[in-house]
């Protein structure tokens, strides 16, 4: 095996869950960020100021489940372009809707295949609740990308921003009591006639 030198190209491919449940408000007792979304975000940054220090050559391709064909970021990591990565994080902002996460592996998998000349980093970033990321026949066509790039020699790393923390693996995690409007009618009056 060819160790890593200096001069091995590294891709990453970062994306980013940026769907309705990653806005989950976290209790301020159980994490330093409001929710998992600005924790996901600042994972990608942590990512980012450890790949730029390193003496090989580092590329970021950063992707969102709502735009996963249009990456959010897409450059060599100097610190021109981490402070620009920084920027583009900063304004970014979830969606309301659910979104299928089968179409941003998809994008992902297409990204990484035109990559030939450099080591494959896949991170994804995610809540990962059971319902959109578990083994069951609703997801069945979510973990077949996943198998195939996984054959094609890419790292995966997949990168829990839950709230709390998983203690161990299969745990799954509780919603919190957020705030949720549960009735809306009109208020009844009644006044006399003139």
């Amino acid at each position: 095996a060819v160790g890593r030198t200096a001069t091995t190209n590294v891709t990453h491919v970062l994306l980013i869950d940026n769907t309705l449940s990653m806005t989950d408000q976290a209790p301020k007792a159980q994490s330093s960020f409001p929710n998992c979304f600005e924790q996901a975000k600042a994972r990608v940054e942590d990512l980012a100021n450890a790949a730029v220090r390193s003496n090989s050559p580092q590329t970021f391709i950063v992707m969102t489940l709502d735009q996963p064909d249009v990456p959010l970021f897409h450059d060599k990591l100097n610190e021109d372009s981490v402070a620009q990565l920084r920027k583009r994080l900063a304004d970014l902002k979830p969606t309301h809707a659910h979104l299928d996460a089968n179409v941003g592996l998809e994008a992902c998998k297409k990204q990484l295949g035109n990559l030939k000349e450099s080591k494959r980093w896949l991170h994804l970033l995610s809540d990962f609740r059971d319902h959109d990321w578990g083994y069951g026949p609703a997801n069945e066509k979510l973990h077949a990308p996943l198998t195939e790039i996984a054959a094609t020699g890419t790292q995966i790393a997949l990168i829990d921003c839950a709230v709390p923390p998983r203690a161990g693996q299969g745990r799954s995690l509780e919603y919190h009591n957020n705030f949720a409007i549960t009735d809306f009618r009109p208020e009844k009056r009644v006044a006399p006639a003139g």
